[in-house]
C-alpha cells in the first residue's frame, strides 16, 4: 500500500483489496451518494466494489501519480472516503473528485485534501489546469471549491448530467 499525500489530519494512499468493504458501506449511504455526480439510484453491490478496487489498482499502473485513493485519519487509520485527481472520460483533462462518508461532514477535510491535490497536482505532476464539478443544487460543494481557489465556468454535462464546472489554472510562478 503506498501512501501519495499526507495532510495535517489525513493520509492519502492507495486502494488496497480490503477497502472493498468500507467502499461499500460509503458508496450505498442515499444521502452521501444523493450529491455524487454519477449517481444512479441504484445499490451498489459488494462485487461492484471490489472490481471497482481492482480497476483502480489497474488506473496506478497504466497512469502513475493518478488515481482515486483512500483518504484516513492519521490518528487512527480510519477510512474517511477517496479522493484523487484522474481524466475525465479518457481525455488529457485531468479531474479531482471525492467522497466521505458523513460523520466526517463539515470537518473542513474537503479542503484539507482539495488543497492537497492541487499542490500536488501542480508542483508534483506538473499539470497546468485541474477541472472539478458539482451538482448545481449542492452549495456545500460550491463553497469548498471556491475557498480552494477553483472558479466557476460554463456548465456542463459531466457524466450525463448537467453540473457546475469548475477550474483552476497552474500559477505561472511554478
Amino acid at each position: 500500500m503506498q501512501r501519495i499525500l499526507e495532510t495535517e489530519r489525513l493520509l492519502l494512499r492507495e486502494f488496497i483489496e480490503e477497502d472493498a468493504e468500507e467502499l461499500f458501506v460509503l458508496e450505498n449511504d442515499p444521502e452521501v451518494m444523493s450529491h455524487a455526480i454519477s449517481y444512479s439510484g441504484l445499490d451498489v453491490s459488494f462485487s461492484d466494489c471490489e472490481k471497482a478496487v481492482k480497476r483502480q489498482r489497474q488506473y496506478y499502473k497504466k497512469h502513475p501519480g493518478l488515481g482515486i485513493w483512500v483518504v484516513v485519519l492519521k490518528e487512527n487509520g480510519a477510512f474517511v472516503g477517496w479522493a484523487g485527481l484522474k481524466h475525465v472520460d479518457h481525455s488529457k483533462e485531468i479531474e479531482m473528485s471525492m467522497r466521505f462518508l458523513k460523520n466526517y461532514w463539515n470537518q473542513g477535510f474537503a479542503a484539507e485534501v482539495g488543497a492537497a491535490l492541487i499542490r500536488y497536482g501542480f508542483e508534483v505532476l506538473d499539470l497546468k489546469r485541474i477541472v472539478a464539478a458539482s451538482r448545481p443544487e449542492h452549495g456545500a460543494s460550491k463553497r469548498f471549491l471556491e475557498k480552494i481557489g477553483m472558479h466557476l465556468t460554463d456548465p456542463r454535462r459531466f457524466y450525463e448530467a448537467d453540473v457546475h464546472s469548475y477550474v483552476i489554472e497552474r500559477p505561472s510562478e511554478l
